[in-house]
């Protein structure tokens, strides 16, 4: 999508899924960035005096993806093309799922951030985030009724990502006014808690670690200042992993970890490019480096399946837009089209974390949350 419509979407608060296909699953800086290089850090988070630095430099050169960053793990991944009915041969061709087996589950305005959770319920949940409503609902695996899970408190505050960490649910909250925050929350619901988003304006989307820190992206939307990558600890403290200008190309954006949280992998939404970040023992993100592939439209969403392949949400320069499926080698194996709404997010869930989630927007018109059943399992 356009950033110009992008920005008018959120900022129009107040206006008022059958896909069956089966997969297989387990595998980054633009032009123009400004990154520091910070000395080594202990992992916490800064103090209310200044945000810390959690970047390395750039090497200088495009990397191929060849190297999913999840070793340690043997459990077995699938091989071949995971959009296809029986995992397919590694050198298949690329595949083109028909929107018109998308099975839709749910509509609100501007959906955005959705994050499976294990609330206690019978088979967990979603929760996802109505940007316009200004709320965050849940709903079960199937679908079903969209149960209110809390609305933000400040009429100026757009919900949009969603993460997991340490037990609670995170969502950042982008202000038409500037000055971004970040909702933490029970499972639940219950007891939240605000931080501030610290040099971040327009927090966006987010994926937690298992070690407490919701890493986050500020892509400007709202407020048009600098765009970055940061990383909130369980304290509430911010740290700046990198910030970036040279305008639109340097819009940070879609964000997710790894299987193993030894990779970072960043979105660009006009530069239709990915960066992917070493991840250290201490939860440091550095070393960046450019993937070797471009994407069609405007990547905003990213998800990972226990393969390592790369889910892709991308906007179109019109109402439409697309999934794109990226293997850790950077080969692309598919696409699911979309012709009248803007893919915003993927997430995977249910049982046995076999379900893909897709949340879309359409402007002033409702959007639309999917499902898609894969056949291995996705990272969450």
């Amino acid at each position: 999508m356009s950033s110009q419509r992008r920005r008018l979407a959120l900022v129009l608060a107040a206006l008022p899924l059958v896909f069956y296909a089966y997969a297989c699953s387990d595998d980054a800086t633009p032009p123009g960035t400004d990154e520091e290089d910070g000395g080594a850090e202990d992992g916490g988070s800064a103090d209310g005096g200044g945000q810390g630095t959690d970047s390395g430099k750039e090497d200088g050169g495009a990397s191929d993806a060849g190297d999913a960053g999840d070793g340690g793990d043997e459990e077995p991944a699938c091989a071949g093309n995971p959009l296809t009915a029986d995992g397919g041969p590694a050198d298949g061709g690329v595949v083109t799922v028909p929107f018109a087996a998308l099975k839709a589950i749910g509509t609100g305005l501007f959906l955005d951030g959705p994050q499976f959770i294990d609330d206690g319920s019978d088979g967990g949940a979603l929760v996802y985030s109505e940007v316009n409503s200004q709320r965050i609902v849940r709903t079960g695996p199937d679908g079903g009724a969209a149960v209110p899970f809390r609305a933000t408190e400040n009429a100026a505050a757009l919900p949009i990502g969603n993460a997991t960490a340490g037990g609670y649910l995170y969502t950042t909250l982008a202000r038409t006014s500037g000055g971004g925050g970040v909702l933490r929350m029970l499972l639940d619901g219950g007891s939240p808690t605000g931080f501030d988003g610290g040099p971040a304006n327009s927090p966006n989307d987010a994926v937690g670690s298992s070690k407490g820190f919701v890493y986050f992206t500020d892509p400007a939307f709202q407020s048009g200042a600098s765009t970055g990558i940061y990383r909130l600890a369980p304290d509430g403290g911010v740290t700046t992993i990198t910030t970036f200008v040279g305008g639109d190309q340097n819009r940070a954006d879609g964000i997710a970890l790894s299987r193993d949280e030894s990779a970072l992998y960043v979105g660009f939404f006009d530069a239709r490019r990915v960066t992917r970040y070493t991840v250290d023992a201490d939860g440091v993100a550095k070393n960046p480096q450019l993937l070797d592939f471009t994407t069609t439209d405007n990547p905003t969403g990213i998800a990972i399946d226990v393969a390592g392949n790369l889910w892709i949400a991308e906007n179109g320069d019109g109402v439409n837009g697309r999934v794109e499926v990226i293997s850790p080698a950077g080969k692309k194996w598919g696409e699911i089209p979309f012709p009248d709404a803007r893919p915003t997010g993927v997430a995977f869930g249910g049982k046995d974390n076999t379900t893909a989630y897709i949340t879309t927007e359409r402007g002033g018109d409702p959007g639309t949350l999917y499902v898609l059943p894969i056949r291995c399992a996705g990272v969450r």
